[in-house]
């Protein structure tokens, strides 16, 4: 029987130096997925894509991919977008788009047909015959690119893959990703939790300081994180409006003004309304203002970080 999962990470842990950079972490990514691993910088997310990619070996645990690989090119199963940049930049584009296809079984004509056929839709076909020195920052990103879709892999990592790109160059690479899930490729991205990530990625796992906090398809995730987020503004102090909580909502951010006005976002849990936490509010406090606003994943990572949460709300893992 197929195996449901494209990638299987089991009690993983990496360190370099003597510092953890991965602590025991298992997910299981599955078949024709977009999966976004995300968190802030430092927090293990392009390490744990090395490892899936077999550039580094984990210290612990191990690591499965289910794909079919050539005796040949091993690796030719696999696409790969480093963060780092891994471009020679004295050697015209054409040559190292046969190199790459080279290392991937291609033979030359057919790496620069596939090579050419992609410029072009990326639109910069012109640069085929250019160095890479010659070349931008937003075309350097889509040759990166070009090159890791070259050998049309079966699993597709790719590290901050949007970094450095305008409008025009995110919408082409998110339409040719999800073009390439609908004809069963899996993709794994290493990113920020920004909005992008919740618009393109079917699966999410979050990261933070190396540690796994939970890996769940998004649709379930949001439906169980995405409580409203209150911004409120009040005068008064902060141990009254925490008493005026209690355990009703999670404190995401405070700030105070020169005119000591506090505001205030807070997370409410599930079970609580705003109407229910108003009163002991306005008989302890000035409240000025209450806006609603719907969280994005920046604030439901916030949100699933905060040291103090329950950690029976969280997803189950795997």
């Amino acid at each position: 029987m197929a195996s449901k999962s494209c990638v299987t990470v089991e009690n993983v842990s990496k360190s370099y130096n003597k510092r953890l950079v991965i602590d025991q972490v298992s997910l299981q990514i599955p078949n024709k997925s977009i999966f976004g691993i995300l968190g802030p910088n430092g927090s293990g997310k392009s390490t744990l894509l090395r490892l899936i990619g077999g550039v580094h070996t984990p210290d612990s645990g191990s690591i499965t991919k289910h794909i079919s690989a050539l005796a040949l090119f091993p690796q030719a199963s696999l696409g790969y977008l480093p963060e780092e940049k891994d471009m020679h930049l004295d050697m015209p584009v054409a040559e190292q788009m046969i190199y790459w296809g080279a290392m991937n079984g291609l033979e030359e004509a057919e790496a620069l047909k596939n090579a050419t056929k992609l410029l072009k839709k990326f639109g910069i076909n012109h640069v085929l015959e250019a160095d890479a020195n010659d070349l931008s920052k937003g075309e350097r990103q889509r040759v990166r690119m070009v090159a890791a879709l070259l050998h049309a892999p079966q699993l597709l990592l790719l590290d901050e893959p949007f970094v450095g790109l305008d409008r025009q160059g995110v919408e082409q690479f998110v339409a040719e990703l999800k073009a390439r899930q609908k004809k069963g490729v899996t993709i794994v991205l290493a990113m920020r939790p920004i909005p992008l990530a919740e618009e393109i990625c079917s699966h999410v796992a979050f990261l933070n300081h190396g540690q796994l906090l939970l890996a769940s398809p998004l649709e379930d995730f949001i439906a169980t994180y995405r409580q409203p987020i209150y911004e409120l503004q009040f005068g008064g102090n902060m141990i009254a409006f925490a008493n005026a909580l209690w355990t009703s909502a999670d404190i995401l951010s405070q700030e105070q003004d020169e005119d000591k006005i506090f505001t205030v976002r807070i997370h409410l849990r599930k079970r609580y309304s705003i109407a229910q936490i108003l009163p002991a509010m306005i008989r302890h406090l000035q409240v000025h203002s209450v806006k609603k606003i719907d969280p994005s994943l920046v604030d439901l990572f916030e949100i699933i970080s905060t040291p103090e949460i329950d950690e029976k709300r969280l997803p189950k893992v795997g």
